[in-house]
């Protein structure tokens, strides 16, 4: 018998297998020729690439949320309207 979980655990696994499918053709399409060497020096480099890459994130997210709060205040229909 398949349990629940066993289902959920499944979907999860193939959609990162997707997720993984995507983003290969992607980097294929658009960087065909690059190819990168995993040796020790890559390795070391990782958290300095993980911070980089966080620090572009929170501050894309900053500026999302900035714009989303400007044009919730843009969108205020009837709130100034006292009647």
């Amino acid at each position: 018998m398949i349990t629940t979980v066993a289902i959920a655990e499944r979907a999860r696994q193939e959609a990162w297998e997707e997720i993984a499918g995507v983003i290969e053709a992607r980097l294929a399409q658009e960087w065909p020729e690059i190819e990168i060497e995993i040796d020790e020096a890559y390795e070391r480099e990782r958290d300095d690439r993980m911070r980089s890459l966080t620090l572009d994130l929170e501050r894309e997210l900053a500026t999302a949320r900035q714009r989303r709060e400007t044009l919730d205040e843009l969108d205020d229909s009837f709130g100034a309207w006292s009647g």
